[in-house]
């Protein structure tokens, strides 16, 4: 690891996509884990 003090940006999402993703894990009985794979 790196000890310049620079990270990595936070990867944003948007609300639309956030909505889908929590849809997907309510309607779905994949695991959360399963989901976030697809989703990427």
């Amino acid at each position: 690891m790196s000890r310049t003090g620079k990270r990595k940006p936070y990867k944003t999402y948007t609300k639309e996509f956030k909505l889908e993703a929590l849809k997907l894990m309510t309607t779905s009985d994949k695991p959360a884990s399963e989901i976030n794979n697809q989703v990427k």
